[in-house]
């Protein structure tokens, strides 16, 4: 009996419960049918008094960057929204529903803030779902929805400080079908508002987000609309573009100085500068690809490819220069001023042999008669080779034989070879001037081309920093 007792009891607990949850239930959907029944048009404002503002309290956070297309400005991210506003015609009291205070219905079902954001790229609705969710229903008449959507907006591009480039992109929502006598669009200012999710895409970071509600006047209509602008501060990650673009450039533009040292005679100059300019200009194409074709603002780093690309330029056409000049015959001076702005030192002329010199002038009778050297003329340098085996006295043919020849010596044996085999060819004296001027040159477009380089480096340093 006491067992029979214990089981009725419990089935009877049991029944009751159940007959309480059918009656839950049996509430919810009441509560659900007499508001959808009694809302009327879902395209009005959700007032009595159509003089009523009706305050929307808008937040949005971004939690991912899905894509940046920097060439066409686009930004694509993913955003948690929320909206919060009343609605007089979805109040109830608790007590005729069993105590129900909030119930979920679907958006489409009643009305529904047309927040639209002026910066949005393409064709499809200016916030995307990416699940459909529902919003929750206060007694009071306080709706709450939550929102995860996908939104491609415009944001302009400021690339002078590439791969360190900062932007900041602008976002506003406004209810675009309501002026702020209608609708009032706020920024929830809640401490969900002030937490920070964000989620690093490994190209760009995140280093702020600033949310402020404003009034902007349009020429369209008398009376203002209410808006939200969105401010996401983004810098770039530009260890990449450092290490696979920066870094080899500069090894680059180091390799382009060393064609003015390299030998005319290596036999490499040419292809080394052709080399130095293609790699250059693959560089600058794959840099062009990272950034948008804007005309406003020129990146630094551009000016800096630019410089070294006309420094290859120029080694290319100096090289040929120099080359063509080295391999000069040398059948003529080299040009006296071209020597003059290459600083190149005059070749010393001979002179008239003093008084008392005759002596110097050493004639060997063994020797043929054109076998004659000069010995150290007024410093000539030209040193005596052979010695007579015997002095004879001065006689007057003698030294007319020795005046002749000093005079032979000192006006034209600089001009005609001066060997001592008297077998060279005309033009071979002038071939060392020519080689000379061609070192000369090199040197010469080495200085103004390194200078060049570290104006265009400092320059660009300082631009950096200056634009940071």
């Amino acid at each position: 009996g006491a067992c029979g007792w214990t089981v009725s009891c419990k089935l009877s607990i049991i029944f009751e419960v159940l007959v309480q949850t059918s009656c839950e239930l049996t509430a919810s959907k009441q509560l659900a049918a007499d508001l959808i029944n009694n809302y009327g048009p879902r395209d009005v404002r959700p007032v009595k008094d159509p003089n009523t503002t009706t305050e929307v309290f808008f937040r949005a956070k971004p939690v991912w960057f899905s894509e940046f297309d920097e060439r066409k400005q686009v930004l694509t991210f993913i955003s948690l929204n929320k909206y919060v506003w009343t609605d007089e015609y979805l109040t109830w009291d608790p007590a005729d529903y069993e105590g129900i205070k909030k119930a979920q219905f679907s958006k489409d079902q009643f009305w529904f803030p047309d927040i639209t954001v002026t910066e949005r790229i393409g064709t499809e609705s200016a916030v995307v779902n990416i699940e459909d969710t529902v919003m929750t229903v206060n007694y009071n008449g306080e709706v709450v929805y939550f929102q995860q959507s996908m939104l491609s907006a415009f944001c302009k591009m400021d690339v002078r400080l590439f791969p360190y480039d900062k932007h900041e992109c602008n976002i506003s929502y406004l209810a675009y079908g309501y002026t702020m006598d209608e609708v009032e669009l706020h920024y929830s200012e809640d401490l969900d508002a002030q937490e920070n999710i964000i989620q690093k895409n490994g190209v760009w970071s995140v280093t702020n987000i600033e949310a402020k509600a404003v009034v902007v006047k349009y020429l369209c209509c008398p009376i203002p609309f209410h808006e939200v602008h969105v401010t996401i501060f983004i810098m770039r990650e530009s260890g990449f573009y450092v290490l696979n673009i920066g870094l080899p450039t500069f090894l680059l533009s180091l390799t382009t100085l060393s064609v003015f040292l390299l030998h005319p005679e290596s036999g490499e100059k040419i292809s080394l500068c052709v080399n130095n300019v293609l790699a250059l200009i693959i560089f600058q194409q794959l840099l062009s690809f990272s950034m948008p074709p804007t005309g406003d603002h020129t990146p630094v780093v551009a000016f800096y490819y630019v410089v070294v690309i006309c420094i290859s330029f120029l080694s290319v056409l100096t090289t040929c220069m120099t080359l063509g000049i080295y391999h000069n015959r040398g059948t003529r001076p080299f040009p006296r001023t071209l020597k003059t702005i290459l600083l190149m030192k005059p070749k010393q002329a001979e002179k008239e042999p003093p008084n008392g010199a005759a002596d110097n002038v050493i004639v060997n009778e063994g020797a043929p008669k054109d076998w004659i050297m000069l010995g150290e003329i007024a410093g000539g340098g030209f040193p005596s080779t052979y010695r007579a085996s015997r002095r004879r006295s001065s006689s007057l043919a003698e030294l007319e034989e020795r005046n002749k020849a000093r005079r032979k010596l000192s006006a034209g044996l600089s001009n005609t070879g001066n060997d001592v085999t008297g077998a060279a060819s005309p033009g071979e004296n002038y071939q060392d001037e020519w080689m000379e001027a061609a070192f000369r040159i090199d040197f010469f477009l080495f200085l103004v081309s390194l200078s060049s380089l570290v104006i265009t480096t400092i320059y660009c340093l300082l631009s950096l920093i200056y634009l940071a």
